[in-house]
C-alpha cells in the first residue's frame, strides 16, 4: 500500500495535520490507497502549458503561471536539500506538479472533499491557484524527497521526522506558515511540550482535538528546525543516512551529532532549553 495525501487548506495558514478533523483545523488528511497504475485524477484541459526544470514538470493554464510555480519548486527543493545536506541526492524522475485554475476545477477533477486544497500521489502533487498552494507544495516536496531518499527503509516509526521536515520546509517557503507555526509554538508548545517519547510514538489521531494536533505538528517542526540549525546541515545528513542504514534514532543521533548530543533525549533537552 502507498500513502496518498489529501491536503486541506486551513483557515489559519501553515497548519499541517494528517488526520480527519474539521476544516478550520486541517491542512491535510492522510489515507492509505493502492499505488495507482496511472494518474487517478483528470488533468488540465487542452491547451495547458508545461515547464520542465531539472527536478520538476509543472503544468498550468499559462506559461507564466507554470514558470512561476516551477521556479518556486526549484527554490524550495534547493533550500530543502541544503538544509538536509542532501547535496548528492537527485530524484530518479521529475516531480510532477499540476496547478488547476481554481477550486471548482480542482474539486470537480479530483473528487476530493470540499475542504481539500491539494492531493499528492506517487511523485505528483495536484493543487489549485490560491494563497496557500505554495505552502502545500513545499510541504509535499519535502515528503516526496524524504520518502525517495529513505527508499528501502521502514519509515513507519519516523512520522515525527517526516512531518517535522515537511513543516520545516513549509515554514521556510511561506512567511504566513512561519508566522502561524511560531504562534503555535509560543501558545501551545512552550507551556507544555510533549516528551520526545510521546512525539515519536503518538502521531495525532482522529480522536484528538484540534489543539493537540496543532501542538504535535508545531513541536515536530520546531525540533527539526533546531536540529538542523544547532546540529549543522552535514550532521543532519549523517543522521538521515544512519537512519536509512537501519540505526534507531538514539544511536543515529549519537553518532551523527557526536560532541553535541549523545541521543535524541539530549537533542530534545537542548531544543527545550532553546524555547
Amino acid at each position: 500500500m502507498r500513502r496518498v495525501l489529501l491536503l486541506a487548506v486551513a483557515a489559519a495558514p501553515g497548519l499541517s495535520a494528517c488526520v480527519s478533523l474539521p476544516e478550520d483545523v486541517l491542512r491535510q488528511h492522510l489515507i492509505e490507497a493502492p499505488e495507482p497504475v496511472s494518474a487517478p485524477y483528470a488533468g488540465l484541459d487542452p491547451g495547458a502549458k508545461s515547464v520542465e526544470t531539472a527536478r520538476f514538470l509543472v503544468r498550468a493554464y499559462d506559461t507564466g503561471t507554470a514558470q512561476a510555480y516551477a521556479s518556486f519548486c526549484e527554490d524550495s527543493y534547493t533550500r530543502l536539500a541544503g538544509d538536509l545536506g542532501l547535496y548528492s541526492f537527485a530524484p530518479a524522475a521529475p516531480y510532477n506538479i499540476v496547478v488547476y485554475r481554481d477550486r471548482e476545477e480542482y474539486l470537480a477533477k479530483t473528487k476530493q472533499a470540499e475542504w481539500s486544497g491539494g492531493v499528492a500521489y506517487g511523485n505528483a502533487i495536484h493543487v489549485y491557484e490560491n494563497e496557500a498552494a505554495k505552502g502545500v507544495i513545499a510541504h509535499e516536496i519535502a515528503h516526496l524527497v524524504f520518502k525517495e531518499f529513505m527508499d528501502g527503509t521502514d519509515i513507519s516509526a519516523l512520522v515525527w521526522l517526516n512531518e517535522g521536515i515537511a513543516v520545516h520546509a513549509e515554514k521556510a517557503a511561506l512567511p504566513a506558515s512561519a508566522d502561524a507555526y511560531a504562534s503555535r509554538v509560543t501558545r501551545l508548545v512552550r507551556p507544555a511540550p510533549l516528551s520526545f517519547t510521546a512525539l515519536s510514538s503518538m502521531p495525532p489521531g482522529a480522536a484528538q482535538t484540534g489543539e493537540a494536533v496543532e501542538r504535535w505538528y508545531a513541536q515536530a517542526g520546531s525540533l527539526i528546525t533546531f536540529m538542523i540549525r544547532a546540529g549543522g546541515n552535514f550532521n543532519f545528513y549523517l543522521f538521515l543516512r544512519k537512519l536509512k542504514d537501519g540505526l534507531p534514532p538514539d544511536s543515529a543521533a549519537g553518532e551523527a551529532f557526536a560532541g553535541s548530543w549523545r541521543d535524541m533525549a539530549a537533542a530534545d533537552a537542548a531544543w527545550r532549553a532553546s524555547l
